[in-house]
């Protein structure tokens, strides 16, 4: 039997600041003073972490009652650590993000993964569901870098619908960003070049692989071993193994 991954990073992203754009954050328990600290009640923004749980399990769980996704038993949340591989290759990797979230942020995800999951090691949440997706596990998020990166037939979270993604649609996807970086992450990429000129780039190679985006670095001046630190930034197949102690392998892509 097959267990649900959830990408669970994105819950808590929803949990906190949908509540906090609603003005029902930082609620206080009433008589919970205490020299000027007033404790917050966590239990709405636990409450609403489990539903959202809940509605994405059961969406899943229809989908595999009529064949489209593998039966599942267990649904095991995915979070990501502090520290992964990407940021030893590559220092400025989320370099500017600023770590700005509430108080209430890390305690849900303390409770969240003692509760419902596992923690990353060296790697993101994003790696762990995708390596699970490609083992036949059926997976969740609301992230387009797992959706699109991962084959397989996928429930997107965000949208509330179910994408399939095929072996060549995902490997294509990898190129692509692998030459437009993504700016959310501080990945660079080529220098003024966008999804939409990577796709152009691409146009001239009749099946692009990993080698032709090289090969595109090389044509702009750029050597191989900084081509290839772009690809294993975005790219989402490089953990070799997860034992069952969970342990995590990595092997960095390479030709």
């Amino acid at each position: 039997m097959k267990t649900l991954y959830v990408d669970a990073d994105s819950i808590l992203y929803l949990t906190i600041f949908s509540r906090s754009n609603n003005g029902t954050d930082f609620d206080e328990i009433e008589g919970a003073e205490d020299f000027g600290e007033v404790k917050i009640d966590m239990k709405p923004f636990k409450d609403q972490f489990k539903a959202l749980l809940w509605d994405i399990k059961t969406a899943c769980e229809v989908e595999s009652a009529v064949g489209n996704m593998p039966k599942f038993k267990n649904v095991v949340c995915v979070f990501t650590d502090k520290t992964n591989f990407r940021y030893d290759i590559f220092p400025a990797y989320k370099a500017k993000r600023k770590d700005d979230k509430p108080e209430e942020f890390y305690k849900l995800k303390k409770w969240a993964i003692k509760k419902f999951g596992i923690i990353s090691n060296k790697v993101e949440a994003d790696d762990i569901v995708s390596y699970y997706a490609r083992k036949g596990h059926p997976i969740a998020s609301a992230d387009k870098d797992v959706l699109k990166n991962t084959p397989g037939y996928h429930y997107d979270m965000y949208h509330k619908c179910f994408i399939t993604t095929s072996k060549k649609d995902a490997a294509y996807f990898t190129c692509v960003q692998a030459l437009s970086g993504d700016p959310t992450d501080e990945i660079p990429g080529l220098p003024r070049v966008g999804e939409k000129t990577a796709i152009k780039l691409l146009e001239s190679f009749k099946k692009p692989t990993l080698n032709d985006v090289i090969q595109i670095y090389k044509d702009k001046g750029f050597d191989k071993e900084h081509a290839l630190t772009m690809i294993r930034l975005v790219h989402m197949g490089q953990i070799k193994k997860i034992t069952k102690k969970g342990k995590i392998k990595v092997r960095l892509y390479d030709v």
